[in-house]
């Protein structure tokens, strides 16, 4: 029998049977400035992440081929979330790879486009990392 998580399509992460502790939500502004943009976030050590949720509230404007966020353990990289193309309005539940399971405590984020006219890309967009904190 599934549970609520499973339902809803949550990540399930074994833990041992005593451990308590509910998931957490982080959301990081990232302002898009011409088309690009980069910075980052920090997580507690040893946390365990459960998903990158990205979200366009308003499509980039300009006629951008591609505005791809990238998440990694270093600028420009992306062992944590590759590429996903975020120009249109929407919300995406980035497919994360193993790496980005267990974070590094800084995480780098990027966001590039291609395609259009740069100068007229201005957005913003939200990084809404679900996690579980660290066991005390």
């Amino acid at each position: 029998m599934a549970t609520q998580a499973q339902r809803l399509g949550l990540a399930v992460v074994n833990e041992p049977a005593n451990a308590t502790r509910k998931a957490v939500v982080k959301t990081v502004e990232v302002p898009i400035v011409n088309g690009a943009a980069a910075g980052t976030f920090s997580l507690p050590t040893g946390a365990k992440v459960l998903n990158y949720h990205l979200e366009t509230p308003v499509a980039v404007p300009g006629t951008p081929t591609n505005v791809n966020l990238r998440l990694g353990s270093g600028a420009n990289g992306q062992q944590y979330v590759a590429d996903v193309d975020i120009k249109g309005q929407g919300w995406i539940q980035a497919t994360v790879v193993y790496a980005g399971r267990n974070p590094a405590a800084t995480v780098h984020f990027t966001v590039a486009s291609s395609g259009g006219t740069a100068a007229d890309q201005d957005s913003t967009a939200y990084i809404h990392v679900e996690y579980l904190p660290p066991l005390a």
